[in-house]
């Protein structure tokens, strides 16, 4: 992999971390990248033959963002403690299984692809935990404690199945970003729940 690549690499992700934070912040719900129907739209390799859109999305968590885009936020929120709370919540969690190097390494034509696509699919990472982390406080307006800290640990354990080395640029980033939102919910709430441990994804 020669400097050019990783250069371009991360002036690609660059520019999606900016993209996904203005978006991130719109007030506009309907997630970049879906359809009227809430179905992803293919984005990579649909015309040319190349790296094919879903080929590094494999984590459960996916099934989720989209029933959640769908319009189903309940539905989509029971399936997710499902996930969170099981004993592979690491990989279920994590939305690509792609690290940096192996995203660096693609064809420049596949990394702009992949890259759009990923940029989109955070955005709805962003909006999905900002609404469990609105649904938790919900929750604990109407004395549901333990439901609420079950949801904003779910949002923390997300965010950290998405950061470190085995997650691109782009995934630590958000990862990060939606770990911190979860921690700041936990911290407010009474101390019998902010107790609870749940531990870290692998």
């Amino acid at each position: 992999m020669g400097m050019s690549d990783l250069l371009r690499g991360r002036v690609l992700i660059a520019g999606g971390i900016c993209l996904t934070c203005v978006l991130a912040c719109s007030h506009d719900t309907q997630p970049i990248g879906l359809d009227q129907t809430g179905t992803e739209k293919q984005t990579v390799g649909s015309e040319s033959g190349g790296t094919e859109s879903g080929e590094f999305r494999r984590g459960e968590v996916n099934a989720v963002l989209d029933r959640w885009s769908a319009g189903y936020s309940d539905d989509a929120f029971e399936s997710f403690l499902a996930i969170a709370e099981g004993d592979s919540a690491g990989s279920s969690l994590r939305v690509y299984d792609l690290t940096e190097e192996a995203f660096v390494s693609l064809t420049e034509d596949e990394q702009e692809r992949l890259g759009g696509e990923m940029v989109a699919r955070f955005v709805v990472v962003r909006r999905f935990t900002r609404d469990v982390v609105r649904y938790a406080g919900f929750a604990k307006g109407a004395g549901d404690v333990s439901r609420a800290d079950r949801l904003l640990r779910a949002t923390e354990r997300f965010g950290e199945a998405n950061t470190g080395v085995k997650v691109t640029l782009l995934a630590d980033l958000v990862g990060k970003a939606v770990r911190e939102r979860a921690k700041k919910g936990l911290a407010e709430l009474p101390k019998v729940a902010a107790d609870r441990s749940l531990s870290a994804a692998p």
